[in-house]
């Protein structure tokens, strides 16, 4: 009695397994080469907005510090190069 319900059991699984299903067609899709549009019976509407706010037009210009050091004294070099004369 068991032998036959697995029997039964296996027989829809082994006819599925032996045919493979086969692949779904792939659809082709083409496009025109070239499409028109016409808009001459359209009428187009539009508003403009404006911003509440004013615009700064004038920008600040940036003031960097220097960066060329000024030195009083170049006298450590000028011993430097007497001693190698």
């Amino acid at each position: 009695m068991k032998s036959l319900c697995l029997f039964l059991l296996l027989i829809p699984n082994l006819s599925a397994a032996a045919e493979p299903t086969p692949p779904p067609p792939v659809a082709e899709v083409t496009y025109a080469k070239k499409t028109l549009l016409d808009f001459s019976d359209l009428q187009v509407t539009a508003k403009t907005t404006r911003p509440a706010g004013d615009f700064l037009t004038v920008r600040r210009r940036a003031r960097f510090r220097s960066l060329i050091r000024l030195r009083n004294s170049f006298q450590s070099e000028l011993e430097v190069s007497a001693e190698k004369l």
